[in-house]
């Protein structure tokens, strides 16, 4: 027959468990979380890397942007 100290001493222990496997868990997803956001930020850096190369060398296939002019004011009329 158990005493009512020792069930006690059974749900501390087992509360202690789950909390334990709950902070696991946390820690899991955070961790999976950071290297997720650390391989994005690495994908990033690849794409901005050849979107700056295309850019700067341009394509032999594409025309390039138009240029800008300023725009020309008409000319006043004299009296």
């Amino acid at each position: 027959m158990k005493t009512t100290l020792s069930q006690r001493r059974d749900e501390r222990g087992s509360a202690t468990i789950i909390t334990v496997i709950l902070m696991l868990l946390l820690l899991i997803f955070i961790g999976s979380g950071v290297h997720n956001l650390h391989q994005l930020d690495r994908e990033l850096q690849v794409l901005d890397q050849r979107q700056v190369r295309r850019l700067q060398t341009g394509s032999p296939n594409r025309p390039g942007p138009a240029p800008v002019t300023a725009p020309v004011a008409p000319a006043a009329a004299k009296p």
